[in-house]
Parts: C-alpha cells; sequence; structure tokens
C-alpha cells in the first residue's frame, strides 16, 4: 500500500483480552499536584522563550558519599533562572558572591519557600497553611556587579527581586517580611561551571531540587513536578535500558568483572543456594532521540565526539522471581522508586522510619552547612541502593550503572536461595524491569537452577515454551507492554501446499493490508524458554470482534474459530522440541478468511497436547500467561470504538506512547478525533502537551504533541460506544512507517490498546 500525502492514513488495530497492570505500593506519590509547575531553566543568548530541557545528572545518583538532590539541567553561563513556583526566601547562601562571576558563584543558592496550590498548580490563600514544599536553586549568578539598590529595572534579575532575595536575611534564617517571589520569576542567571583538570570543564547547569517540610525534607523529583507545556521539542524520547542482570554474593565494584559475581552455568543455568544480591545494570537518558548525536547551534560543548549523550539512573526498577513450569509468581517487588528520596536519616540506617522530625535549621545543616558534621542527602544510602564507584554523574556513554534491587532504603537485603520452602529445586527466571519519568521501559530477563548438585542436564528441567507478546519479548511474565503486536502470529498469502516457515524474522501481511476478499495461512511461531525436551505442541488462533474493550462477561463475543475450536492444525510436520538446539519453530498452517471489515484482533494460544484443553482459555490477560499472544489487525475502514463496557459508569482513561513516531520533528502530529462527549471534552481541557478543539463535524479532536501522555480520567456511563479515529501529520521530508500507541484504562486498569501505523512515501 503506497501512502504519497503528508497527512498519512491512519491504520488502526485494537482488541480487549489486555493484561492487567501490576499494582504494586511505590515508596512515596512524589509532588502534588503534579505536571504543575514552570520550567526552571532558559535559553537567554539565543532565544528567551526557549526551554533548556536537557538533562545531567539526576535524583539519587551517587556523588562521592551521598546521593544527588535533585536534577541538573544543562546550560550556558547567562541562561535564566525562574522561579516554577511563588513562594518566600527561606534562606540563601553565599549571596553576596552570586553578584559577580569571578567570585563564588558554584556554591550560591536559594531556598524558597512555597504557597500551597489547588490541583492546578494555581496558588490559593488558606488560613495557617503548611506552606509544604522548599524549592531550591544553585550555581547562580546575577548577571552583573551592581548593587541592588543601583540595579536597573530593566535588569535581567530587577532591583525588587534582589533586595528579596538579600531582604532574607542570610544563612538559616526563617522566612522574612518582604521576601516574597511569583511564579516565574527570574531570581539569577546560571553561573560557570568550570573544572579544568576534570571532566565537568564547560557544563554550566541550574541544580533544582524539592524538598518536603511536612516529611522530614525528602527529596522530591523535580520532574514529576514540572509542567512539560504544549512544546513538541521536550520531552523524554528515550527508553530506559536494562544491560544485564548480575546475581551478587557480596557487593563490589563491577559485577561484570568480580569473582563475587555468580553467573549461571551450564544447560541447566545451575547456581548454587546461597543469599544473592540482584543487581541490574540499567540506565537512562532524558533528551530528545536527534540530541544523542548533535548539538544545538553554538553547543559544541554539549555532546562531545566521544559520547552520543549522557547516561542518567533510571527512575524506577523493580525486579520478580517466577519458578519455571509451575506459573505461579512471586509477588513483584518495587522499591527502587525515585519519585522520592529520602533525606540523611540521623539515626543507624537499620532504623529508617523513625528518624526525628527535622526542624529548618536542622535542614539547613544537613545540606549546606558541612561544617556542623552534618552529611549531604542519602548519606547512609548511597552504597546500599547501588554498588561502589558505580557513579553515573561523571557521564560517559561506557559509564555502568549498578542497582542493588534487593536492599531497601538504608537496609541490606538479599535474595535467600537456600530456602528450600520457598525455592525447591528448579529452574527460576528473575525479571527486572526498569521505568522513567515518563513509563517508558525496558525489562531483561535471567534463568537460574537452584538444586541438584552440578548435575542438572536440560532433562532435569520442566519444559517451558512461550509465544512473544511484542518483539522485545523473552518469556517474563508480565510481558513488557505494548502486548497486542506480537511477531509469532505470521499471516501469509494462501498458496496450496503451503512451505512451512524456517526464519525467526517472518513478519508476513502487513496488519494494515488485510483483506476480506483473500485467503491466509497463519502460523503460530512458538518459543522453548530452556533447552528441556517437550512432547507434542499445539495451538489454536481466534479472531474478534473489532471492539477497543469487549464486554467482560462475554470476553469470546462474536469469535471467528479459525482452527475450527481445534488446537492440532492437522498435517503437522512440527511436534515437540527436542534434543537439538533449535530454540523456535512454527505450528500451522491455519487457512484463515476473514468474514468481518473493520478492526480484528486475532488470540494465538499455545499448550502442550497431554494438557487437555484449558478451561476458559480465552479469558486470560495476555501479559499474564506467556502461551498467549495477540496481534491487532485492520481488514478495510480506519474507525473504532471508546467505550465503557460495563453497566454503570466508570473512569475512562486514554493513554498516548508515540513509540516510533518522529513526534519531535517540527510538522508532525497526531490527532485523536472522537465523538464529542462533554465528560472527555473537559477531562481533556488545558491538559500539557496536547492542542484540545471542536471540529467543523462537532467531534472532539485532540491533537498529540508529548511523547507519552496519560490523559486525565472521564467517567462516562455504562455501555456508552463513542466512534473515534486517529489521523497523523508528518514532515515532507520523512519517509516511512512509524507505530503510535493508544491505551484504555477502566477505572485504573489496563483493558484494551492498539497500535496506529502512520506513514508516507515520497514520490519520485
Amino acid at each position: 500500500m503506497k501512502r504519497n500525502n503528508t497527512t498519512s492514513t491512519i491504520l488502526g488495530v485494537l482488541c480487549a483480552l489486555a493484561a492487567l497492570m501490576i499494582s504494586v505500593d511505590t515508596l512515596a506519590g512524589g509532588y502534588e499536584p503534579a505536571n504543575s509547575l514552570g520550567w526552571p531553566l532558559w535559553n537567554a543568548a539565543q532565544n528567551p522563550m526557549t526551554r533548556r530541557t536537557r538533562i545531567w545528572t539526576s535524583l539519587g545518583e551517587i556523588q562521592e558519599t551521598w546521593l544527588h538532590s535533585g536534577y541538573d539541567f544543562r546550560g550556558k553561563v547567562g541562561d535564566r533562572v525562574k522561579t516554577i513556583a511563588g513562594g518566600w526566601v527561606l534562606f540563601t547562601h553565599n549571596l553576596p558572591n552570586c553578584k559577580s562571576l569571578d567570585g563564588a558563584p558554584n556554591d550560591c543558592r536559594v531556598y524558597i519557600q512555597g504557597v500551597p496550590t489547588d490541583s492546578s498548580g494555581n496558588a490559593v490563600n488558606e488560613a495557617n497553611a503548611d506552606h509544604e514544599y522548599v524549592y531550591y536553586y544553585s550555581h547562580l549568578w546575577y548577571g552583573d556587579d551592581l548593587d541592588a539598590a543601583t540595579t536597573p529595572d530593566g535588569a535581567i534579575v530587577s532591583a525588587a527581586t534582589r533586595k528579596k532575595l538579600e531582604n532574607a536575611g542570610g544563612n538559616g534564617h526563617p522566612v522574612q517580611p518582604n521576601t516574597d517571589v511569583s511564579a516565574g520569576t527570574v531570581i539569577a542567571l546560571i553561573a560557570a561551571f568550570p573544572d579544568a583538570d576534570g571532566p565537568y570543564e564547560n557544563w554550566e547547569h541550574l541544580h533544582l531540587g524539592i524538598f518536603d517540610r511536612l516529611d522530614n525534607y525528602n527529596a522530591i523529583s523535580s520532574l514529576t513536578a514540572l509542567i512539560k507545556g504544549n512544546d513538541p521539542y521536550m520531552y523524554d524520547a528515550v527508553d530506559p535500558t536494562v544491560h544485564d542482570i548480575y546475581l551478587m554474593m557480596n557487593e563490589d565494584a563491577d559485577p561484570g568483572e568480580s569473582a563475587n559475581s555468580v553467573q549461571p552455568s551450564g544447560e541447566c543455568g545451575e547456581s548454587p543456594r546461597d543469599h544473592y544480591d540482584i543487581v541490574a545494570e540499567a540506565d537512562d537518558r532524558f533528551e530528545r532521540a536527534e540530541d544523542l548525536n548533535s548539538g544545538e547551534e553554538g553547543d559544541d560543548w554539549w555532546v562531545p565526539e566521544t559520547r552520543e549523550g549522557e547516561r542518567l539512573s533510571v527512575h524506577e526498577a523493580w525486579y520478580k522471581i517466577q519458578k519455571v513450569g509451575t506459573g505461579l509468581p512471586e509477588e513483584p517487588t518495587v522499591w527502587f522508586d525515585f519519585d522520592k528520596m529520602p533525606f540523611n536519616c540521623m539515626k543507624d540506617p537499620s532504623e529508617w522510619g523513625s528518624c526525628p522530625e527535622f526542624t529548618d535549621q536542622n535542614f539547613w545543616d544537613h545540606s549546606i552547612n558541612l561544617e556542623s558534621g552534618a552529611a549531604h542527602p542519602g548519606y547512609n544510602y548511597y552504597n546500599i541502593i547501588y554498588n561502589d564507584n558505580s557513579d553515573m554523574a561523571n557521564g560517559g556513554i561506557e559509564y555502568e550503572n549498578y542497582l542493588i534491587l534487593t536492599n531497601a532504603w538504608g537496609i541490606d537485603g538479599m535474595w535467600d536461595a537456600t530456602d528450600m520452602d520457598r525455592y525447591p529445586d528448579g529452574q527460576y527466571q528473575i525479571t527486572v524491569r526498569a521505568l522513567d519519568q515518563a513509563g517508558r521501559m525496558d525489562q531483561r530477563s535471567k534463568l537460574v537452577y537452584l538444586g541438584n548438585g552440578g548435575t542438572c542436564t536440560c532433562d532435569n528441567l520442566p519444559p517451558a515454551i512461550y509465544v512473544k507478546d511484542n518483539p522485545d519479548d523473552d518469556g517474563a511474565i508480565p510481558s513488557e507492554s505494548p502486548h497486542w503486536i506480537s511477531s509469532d502470529i505470521v499471516i501469509l498469502e494462501h498458496t496450496p501446499n503451503p512451505a512451512r516457515p524456517i526464519n525467526e524474522d517472518i513478519f508476513g501481511v502487513a496488519s494494515d493490508e488485510i483483506d476480506t476478499n483473500k485467503q491466509y495461512d497463519v502460523w503460530v511461531r512458538v518459543h522453548r524458554l530452556n533447552c528441556a525436551p517437550t512432547d507434542e505442541i499445539e495451538a489454536k488462533v481466534i479472531a474478534l470482534d473489532p471492539a477497543m474493550i469487549l464486554n467482560p462477561d462475554d470476553t469470546a463475543a462474536n469469535p471467528e474459530y479459525i482452527t475450527n475450536d481445534q488446537y492440532d492444525p492437522g498435517d503437522n510436520e512440527f511436534v515437540g522440541f527436542g534434543t537439538d538446539n533449535n530454540m523456535f519453530e512454527y505450528i500451522g498452517p491455519f487457512l484463515w478468511e476473514p468474514n468481518h471489515t473493520g478492526h480484528r484482533c486475532l488470540i494465538a494460544r499455545v499448550k502442550f497436547a497431554s494438557e487437555g484443553d484449558p478451561a476458559d482459555e480465552w479469558g486470560v490477560p495476555v501479559q499474564e500467561d506467556n502461551r498467549y499472544t495477540q496481534r491487532n489487525l485492520q481488514a478495510g475502514g480506519n474507525n473504532f470504538e471508546i467505550n465503557n463496557p460495563y453497566q454503570t459508569a466508570k473512569n475512562i482513561e486514554i493513554e498516548f506512547d508515540a513509540r516510533t513516531f518522529p513526534i519531535e520533528k517540527p510538522g508532525a502530529s497526531v490527532t485523536l478525533t472522537v465523538e464529542y462527549n462533554s465528560a472527555l471534552y473537559n477531562a481533556w481541557s488545558n491538559v500539557p502537551g496536547t492542542t484540545l478543539t471542536v471540529n467543523s463535524s462537532g467531534k472532539i479532536a485532540l491533537t498529540l504533541h508529548g511523547n507519552k501522555i496519560r490523559l486525565p480520567a472521564a467517567t462516562l456511563p455504562g455501555l456508552i460506544r463513542l466512534d473515534a479515529s486517529v489521523t497523523g501529520v508528518l514532515p515532507s521530508d520523512i519517509q516511512g512507517t512509524f507505530v503510535v500507541d493508544f491505551s484504555e484504562y477502566v477505572n485504573g486498569v489496563l483493558w484494551g490498546g492498539m497500535s496506529f501505523y502512520i506513514g508516507q512515501v515520497i514520490p519520485e
């Protein structure tokens, strides 16, 4: 199918039987209200209206013997620092030297105690308000040597603002009268950050921190609080990466080289029974995709030739251990969460949770006044969270970041693989998932075998098979989203006596090119999780009616049983995996002639012939069982529905993910058009990263500019069905086909999703 217009044809695919999202308890919820504060750093030299969006160091990274208490926003000397929220100056540090660029600007800091806000971030006047948050700005410069009294009102930092800063009264003083500043006030410029003999030469930046006065002054992630804005150039365009998983008998600087690193060995992946730290090598970048290889004009120092971009710590990570062949997972463990970061506890780390409350003066002493003997934030936790010397602050693409996932805040923990009651002999799959601030993710899994004293062979392992929910799926449970783009349901145009595919990368007919006037051969590609031989493997495939969410009480509504309700496709050459090294095979073909236009959803199920037919087999969430997989299709037409499948009113949320679509490029956008509904319109009004209108047909048109956006919930009545469609615009100089994802949540639970293909071919 050729597409020659800049505004592309959109081909949507959608279905239910989506997986439940894992519900986990996190340490903290971040700033409330989230996404409500102004942006702190603005480019003064080139365009005063341009945000400086690049981040060098993130919350919680190691810096010597403490954890970094905020985010560093990269810029140049003279970039403007604007207050992200209004409030009163709590205290300042080294303020006189802020006037001179040649003074001590690296140590010039301002703390502003915020005013309370409502859920939209607007200041409210509340009697006896708690004024909960403290906003911390560091590495400042006033921009000239003029005294406040003689600074002209037209200066970047006005005389009135200087006077208010100086009126705070000095270090460690409580709020004084006439120190109020409004949100968006320019309070300083950023200073030079020279280090001619080290890695920080010409690395000017603003350090921004947020502290919660009512929660022991714990540090809060700035990125949970800042408005991203209706700006297509400002978002996190890069997924985090989990590079590897290590089992460590003792913490070490480099698990990859350490003698304490126990790597599974032999056919089974044997590991001795011991107490292990589960350590993940994982990192992230907060950058635009095009920033990885080049900087802005005049920013030669931004991305040196030797680097592609600065690596950051991930925002959140969790691990899970599951026994292979049982289908019974351990509860997922989430503790590595930098929505909030503990401040230094004044007691032993093992007593975390019982630290005395800080006063303003305590906070001052423990954050700035190091002469008092106090430590920086997170002093007791840095070598418990990270392996020693895994400091990410130095940057560099080859730099490692090792996270000790079995530990908790201030408390050493281990995986007790000696507990035979909880972990009997057998093979276990360890899955690690990492997430960034935008919810983008990556995961990796590792197989280990406990028991048998070094005598395990493939014959000792439980047979284990899986089908991929997406190309990156390695059999982990739950699989990584999106789970409706399976590469293991392969559709080929029907031919007499079709030959069995032999390559793993066969995709077949594209999801948008299904024709109701044709017959197709459907193959299911099945993988073995380990080297165990298996008995006969069978598959079944159904096609479901188009609906983003099927009626939860009728999950197989109007199915087309492509396999005629039989797992065995008939003359099947493939029986099961033997002792060879082949890790995948094809089951089929299953003859399919689509009898419905519009959206269809193919669901495939594989099993061992000896198991019998599972009960209620089509009601299992795809992500939660790696023997199910899903591929969403389009057979003519491009409309779909947003609906509430229940009899009673529910909260409906839509999440957008640009995935491969180059939404950061000027002129690129995606628009969701929906039949008008006042609840949706009101919920979607004024969402950062979007533009909302009502088009000439009276429909809601929501144009999305950001990389990943979770739209606010709208309460929709029971059984409502709203017609919807998606269109996309690509810049005229970009060709190819790209994918965007939409997901729908009902009362906070993921119920369905769809992928849209947006593409064009540039005419010759």
